[in-house]
């Protein structure tokens, strides 16, 4: 297993979701960062075999799955209401390794009254694995977190 960098926090599924049955169960644990400013997010996870495809490296599915996260929480660090995603793209660069730290960094590139874009990378070290963008629709909910 991967060592957890300084600096990342437990994300706990429980607070964000209200439950650990949820998709986020499945693919963590996922750790962040916590010292960054609005419009900006830090993630990772350890790859393991939970994660893995038939070639013994991690599916683009979870990839694609972690990138969202990604780039919704640098949206939802603007807007703590809520949003959703309208639209994502996700270029795949190289194969991501298991028993790995895996990284993602996104940014919030404009933010209008109801749509944000943003921007990510998800990383291996030092080794790019994919990037992309994203735009979300604020929300309006009752029980914001």
């Amino acid at each position: 297993m991967a060592d957890i960098p300084e600096g990342f926090t437990f994300e706990n599924p429980a607070q964000a979701f209200a439950t650990s049955e949820s998709w986020f169960s499945l693919i963590g644990p996922v750790y962040r960062r916590a010292d960054l400013p609005p419009g900006q997010s830090r993630l990772g996870f350890a790859s393991s075999a939970k994660h893995k495809n038939y070639l013994q490296q991690v599916h683009g599915g979870m990839l694609a799955a972690f990138f969202d996260y990604v780039v919704w929480n640098a949206a939802f660090s603007v807007w703590p209401g809520g949003c959703v995603t309208l639209n994502m793209t996700i270029n795949y660069i190289s194969a991501a390794p298991l028993d790995a730290w895996i990284e993602g960094a996104g940014e919030v590139v404009r933010a209008g009254k109801q749509v944000a874009f943003c921007q990510g990378v998800i990383t291996a070290g030092d080794k790019i694995l994919g990037n992309g963008s994203a735009a979300f629709r604020k929300i309006e909910r009752e029980n914001s977190r």
